[in-house]
């Protein structure tokens, strides 16, 4: 699945989604990745295409775009755009941005996050989430978080700290996503409640390897004691399907 798309499927069962059944989720580096989840369902529209929050047109006639568009939102603010300014890492943008701000250089970081600022508040002025979520490498420092969230709450002031919100899954985005559809695929196969999807996790019903005869047997063992629940522990369910693909 769409690596986004799999991680709204991840702050469903796992984070936000268990308090709030409408949010949006936008990841910020290398690119400018978006899911929406609506009702407690991952939104997708025509042909089961993602939203798109990356090429929201911001400049009439801009750069062009990978998309075959221009003016893009990601022609702006993604990372190999922003890197024309200072070279950085990823998940280096806060230090990037503090050697900038103290150079007096921190301009184009500063337009590029009221830009992504703007279009967040455009786009959830029409979509009305609970809660915005992010996460993403350009989104771990913490004051990258703050001058977003300062520069959306100047447009409308509902969008503050409580309504913008950094992923609590953030720091398993290599795993969190695949084990989340590997998880997803096996409880609805068992047409599980909502109420059941809320309920709280479960300890770890049995231990050992869960690779080979010995290991599907324990798997089975590990669902049946636990009801199901085992697979709503994000820490569990990782295991589980790190072990299953034989890592």
């Amino acid at each position: 699945e769409n690596t986004v798309s799999a991680i709204a499927v991840a702050e469903l069962l796992y984070g936000a989604g268990r308090r709030d059944e409408n949010l949006l989720l936008i990841k910020w580096g290398p690119g400018v990745g978006s899911a929406i989840l609506t009702d407690g369902r991952l939104y997708e529209g025509r042909h089961g295409k993602a939203a798109e929050l990356g090429h929201f047109i911001v400049e009439r006639g801009g750069p062009l775009c990978r998309c075959g568009r221009r003016g893009c939102l990601e022609t702006k603010v993604s990372w190999q755009a922003l890197c024309r300014t200072a070279p950085f890492l990823p998940e280096r943008f806060g230090e990037a941005y503090r050697r900038a701000k103290a150079q007096g250089t921190a301009g184009t970081f500063d337009d590029a996050i009221d830009l992504f600022a703007r279009t967040i508040v455009n786009s959830a002025t029409i979509l009305a989430p609970n809660r915005v979520i992010l996460f993403g490498p350009m989104f771990r420092d913490a004051l990258i978080r703050q001058k977003l969230t300062q520069a959306c709450c100047a447009y409308d002031a509902q969008f503050d700290a409580r309504c913008i919100l950094y992923s609590t899954l953030a720091k398993k985005e290599e795993t969190v996503g695949p084990a989340a559809v590997f998880a997803r695929s096996i409880l609805y196969t068992k047409q599980l409640s909502r109420r059941f999807l809320r309920r709280a996790p479960c300890r770890w019903f049995c231990r050992g390897p869960l690779k080979g005869p010995e290991g599907s047997s324990r798997l089975k063992q590990l669902y049946a004691a636990s009801g199901g629940i085992a697979f709503f522990d994000i820490n569990i369910c990782i295991e589980i399907f790190l072990s299953l693909k034989g890592r």
